[in-house]
C-alpha cells in the first residue's frame, strides 16, 4: 500500500518536510529580491498605522469569505472526479472602491485557485512550492501578473489594484485532515477552514473559521490588527518559532510571495514599476 499523507500528524509532515530539503526561500536566496520584499517595521504615524491595520482587517475578511465559499464548494463537490481539493490560493490586491455618495475608500480584492482533489495538491506545502516554481519561471522572463497566467477567477479591479500578499485557504484544520472531516460533517456548515496571510507589510496571520468539531474560530497575527479602536474581533499574537509544525508552510508560503512581488516589482519594457 502506498504512503498516504493524509494519515500524517502536523508534527510527522513538518519533520518530512524539513528532511526533504525544502528552502526557506527561493534559489539563491531572499537577497536577490528588492528591498520592498523584506519585512518592514510598523509606521510610527497614528494614520499610517490605522491605515495599515484596516488593511490587514480587509484581507482577513476577504479570506474569511473565501475559506467560507471554499468549505461549501468542497462539501458540496466532494465526490466523483470533480472533487475539489483541500487547499485553494489566492492573490490579494489593494484597491479602491468608491460608491455614490460616499468618499473613495481602500478595500481588498482576491484572484483565486481552486484545485480538483488529486495526490499532486493534498500536500500544502508541496503545492506552494510548485506554484512559487511556476511564478519564478514567469518572474525569469520579465514582469508578469498573476491574475493573467495563475488564477482561474479575479474580482473586479481598477487599474489601481496593487499586489498586496498571498493566502491559502485549507481544510486541514485543527479538526482534522479534510479527507476524514468530510465524511463526518451532515453539511457544509460543519466544514471547518484556516487560512494563511502573508502580507507585503512582513505581517503573517492565521485565520481559523469554526465548525462543530472542537475548532474555535480565532486569528493570530504576528503584526497589529487593531489601532485607534479598530480591531478585528478576538486575535492573539502569532509567535513563530523554529520547529513549529506550519514552518513548512510558512517557508513554502513566503517563498510564493517573493516569486510574485519580484515579477510584479519589475518594470514593463520602457516603462517604470509602480511598486518600485
Amino acid at each position: 500500500m502506498g504512503y498516504d499523507i493524509r494519515s500524517e500528524t502536523p508534527r510527522e509532515r513538518s519533520d518530512r518536510h524539513r528532511e526533504s530539503g525544502y528552502p526557506s526561500y527561493p534559489p539563491g536566496g531572499a537577497d536577490r529580491y528588492p528591498p520592498a520584499a523584506q519585512r518592514s517595521a510598523e509606521p510610527s504615524e497614528p494614520h499610517e498605522q490605522t491605515r495599515l491595520v484596516q488593511l490587514r482587517n480587509a484581507a482577513l475578511m476577504r479570506m474569511r469569505e473565501m475559506s467560507s465559499r471554499h468549505g461549501m464548494h468542497a462539501f458540496d463537490e466532494r465526490r466523483g472526479t470533480d472533487a475539489l481539493g483541500p487547499h485553494a490560493i489566492a492573490f490579494l490586491y489593494q484597491d479602491y472602491e468608491r460608491k455614490p455618495g460616499m468618499a473613495t475608500h481602500e478595500v481588498v480584492r482576491a484572484a483565486t485557485r481552486l484545485f480538483r482533489d488529486s495526490d499532486e495538491v493534498r500536500d500544502l506545502p508541496q503545492l506552494l512550492y510548485t506554484l512559487a516554481g511556476i511564478a519564478q519561471q514567469y518572474a525569469q522572463r520579465g514582469p508578469f501578473d498573476p491574475r493573467r497566467t495563475m488564477v482561474h477567477r479575479s474580482d473586479d479591479m481598477t487599474t489601481q489594484a496593487r499586489y498586496l500578499g498571498v493566502a491559502v485557504s485549507t481544510l486541514d484544520t485543527p479538526a482534522g485532515h479534510w479527507a476524514s472531516v468530510q465524511e463526518r460533517a451532515r453539511n457544509a456548515l460543519e466544514i471547518a477552514g484556516r487560512s494563511y496571510l502573508h502580507l507585503s507589510d512582513g505581517s503573517r496571520i492565521v485565520l481559523d473559521r469554526g465548525g462543530p468539531f472542537g475548532v474555535v474560530g480565532i486569528t493570530q497575527s504576528s503584526a497589529a490588527l487593531e489601532a485607534g479602536g479598530l480591531a478585528y474581533g478576538n486575535w492573539q499574537p502569532l509567535h513563530l518559532r523554529p520547529g513549529d509544525p506550519e514552518e513548512p508552510v510558512w517557508a513554502a508560503l513566503e517563498s510564493l510571495h517573493l516569486h510574485v512581488l519580484h515579477g510584479v516589482s519589475q518594470p514593463p519594457r520602457g516603462g517604470r514599476s509602480r511598486y518600485s
